[in-house]
């Protein structure tokens, strides 16, 4: 999965990221309690089973088994090992 630890949001790379500008200067009073990047809800940002997360890694999991089936990816088995 792609995140960025600044934000926490999924898909978010460095280049891409609006949060630099957002938090320079700005000061943060902390609740002490966990907010999820995606939706704003009372658990962890990649917490398992927040909907966002379940549809991210999903939709990650179609493209990679795509390209594996295309050729474009190659699945490696560790030696000793069967699938």
């Amino acid at each position: 999965m792609t995140f960025r630890t600044r934000c926490w949001c999924l898909g978010h790379m460095r280049d891409k990221c609006e949060l630099e500008n957002l938090i320079n200067g700005q000061t943060h009073i902390c609740l002490n309690r966990a907010r999820c990047a995606q939706f704003n809800d009372d658990h962890q940002s990649l917490y398992s089973e927040c909907d966002k997360v379940v549809e991210y890694r999903s939709e990650l999991k179609a493209k990679v088994n795509n390209e594996i089936s295309s050729g474009k990816l190659h699945q490696s088995i560790p030696q000793g090992r069967t699938q």
